[in-house]
């Protein structure tokens, strides 16, 4: 890579030092960080989401199995025409709690390789690569060049993959989730329709305990949150009246972009700073949407546990005979098959995102690093 002859070896020198800066700053302004966290955010709380309305339907299930109704005549179980639904539900929970695993790590080594300390370790590698490339010496540079590519490939390579993913699921994919989605709360709807109208209520104490745990550890968070959030903005205040003081620079210095040390130092605290505070508030606002559904869920099931309903129309059906019961159950089981079809489609959707197109596009990341390594070999 390093020559000893011609004018190349300044050339490269210099495309060099452009490539490893601005890759350094790159990683330092935490861009791409911030839009992979964003889309893993959003799209852990669309897949529990999910998630959750099959645990309600596979409980709904649950209450239903082994009850017996009498229409006129005739005693039918009710949980025999949904025992297909109840298994089906059962393994896409399965599936479901590793899809969720598999974001939530995504997550975390997502953060892992955009700490500091990955980037100062980045930075340390760039300038020794750089200094090695100047002073000529090949046998101290090839071992620097290849240990600071390796560090590029590990530092961006998963939020490279995360938005590319992200980029899909868009175009391709977050529609018909969001419609399938519908039709799963419907068919939970229409059980919870049929439980009201069988007269059943289930012992949802255990349901409203959780509930109300995560309400208070959501508070808990909001406060930490809104902690963080104050000292920070403080934090921002004192750092700019320091940089006024220091800052002496006449408005034509400052309109020609002159600057010193100092100066500059300051700016990018300033900066990093900026971006913490808006993360905070995306946190929290996260936080609050999430408070407010979880009020809903709580006051819903502190009426179920009344035996009073959750939608307008459960409580005007509420008095329909057996015979009522066993039409509805028979017309839901006709949608049985529509129900299985959407259910499959929809997992295979989130197995898609969370974990093979993942999984794809690190690989072609990889790939297409290795034939950029095998290229300046």
């Amino acid at each position: 890579m390093v020559e000893s002859n011609g004018d190349r070896p300044g050339r490269f020198t210099w495309w060099l030092l452009a490539a490893v800066v601005s890759t350094v700053a790159l990683a330092w302004s935490g861009v791409l960080d911030t839009l992979s966290t964003e889309y893993l955010d959003g799209a852990l709380i669309g897949s529990g989401a999910i998630y959750a309305t099959a645990r309600g339907i596979n409980a709904l299930v649950s209450v239903l199995q082994g009850t017996e109704m009498n229409a006129f005549v005739i005693t039918f179980t009710i949980g025999e025409l949904l025992d297909p639904v109840n298994d089906l539900i059962e393994r896409f929970s399965g599936v479901m709690l590793v899809a969720l695993g598999s974001l939530a790590m995504q997550k975390i080594l997502l953060e892992v390789v955009s700490h500091a300390t990955f980037n100062g370790l980045l930075t340390a590698l760039g300038l020794a690569t750089i200094l090695a490339s100047f002073r000529g010496s090949p046998r101290v540079y090839r071992p620097l060049a290849r240990f600071f590519f390796v560090t590029v490939i590990v530092r961006f390579s998963l939020a490279l993959a995360v938005l590319a993913n992200s980029w899909a699921d868009v175009i391709f994919l977050e529609q018909n989730e969001t419609e399938q989605h519908e039709l799963m709360k419907g068919f939970e709807d229409e059980l919870e329709l049929i439980g009201s109208r069988a007269g059943l209520s289930a012992d949802l104490t255990d349901d409203i305990e959780m509930v109300q745990e995560a309400i208070a550890r959501n508070r808990q968070t909001q406060r930490a949150e809104q902690q963080e959030l104050d000292l920070h903005r403080e934090q921002l205040e004192r750092m700019e009246n320091e940089l006024d003081a220091v800052d002496k620079r006449t408005i034509i210095d400052r309109l020609m972009g002159n600057s010193t040390a100092a100066i500059e130092a300051r700016q990018q605290d300033i900066e990093q700073l900026e971006a913490a505070i808006e993360s905070n508030e995306y946190t929290l606002a996260a936080l609050v949407e999430s408070a407010v559904a979880l009020q809903d869920r709580l006051e819903c099931l502190e009426r179920r546990a009344r035996g009073d309903t959750c939608t307008l129309a459960d409580s005007m059906v509420r008095a329909l005979a057996g015979v009522d019961v066993r039409n509805r159950i028979e017309a839901l089981g006709d949608q049985v098959d529509a129900f299985t079809a959407n259910l499959i489609n929809l997992l295979m959707s989130l197995v898609l995102k969370s974990i093979l197109l993942p999984i794809l596009f690190l690989y072609l990341l990889l790939r297409l690093a290795r034939t950029v390594w095998a290229t300046v070999q």
